[in-house]
């Protein structure tokens, strides 16, 4: 079997976590969909052994690798809507209001439907972002 290979991008990053000392970490995410793939996240040291051809100890979050190597669309839609004090409205007001619009795969990012700075002419602009497979060329 061919092993498949995708383009990643990976960054390290050093932390205060919980006031309790200095961590890492690193995050690794597909070029093509902007997943991020993994996340690990050890204390310094460990972080340094891992890195020098040692074993290190932490934690790891895995990300939807389903979606890797899918290609990620997203559009901005203007959302008709009245509401202007935000943090009253309710969720279920917002699930109803969205779903109209998500179909053929297309899923909000909900927190633009509470955010005032996405609001122009009475419509609150809402990413919708959705996941499709990568067309290639032969």
């Amino acid at each position: 079997m061919k092993r498949k290979e995708h383009k990643m991008s990976m960054m390290i990053t050093k932390t205060m976590h919980n006031m309790t000392g200095e961590y890492m970490t690193m995050y690794v995410e597909d070029d093509e969909s902007g997943i991020r793939v993994l996340s690990v996240e050890m204390p310094m040291a460990e972080m340094m052994k891992a890195l020098t051809s040692a074993y290190g100890a932490g934690t790891m979050v895995l990300g939807d690798i389903d979606k890797v190597g899918m290609v990620r669309e997203v559009k901005y839609v203007g959302i008709p809507w009245d509401h202007i004090y935000y943090t009253e409205t309710p969720e279920d007001e917002i699930t109803e209001v969205l779903a109209e619009y998500e179909v053929d795969g297309w899923v909000a990012r909900r927190g633009d439907m509470l955010n005032q700075h996405k609001r122009r002419n009475c419509k609150q602009y809402v990413a919708f972002i959705r996941f499709v497979d990568k067309v290639e060329n032969d």
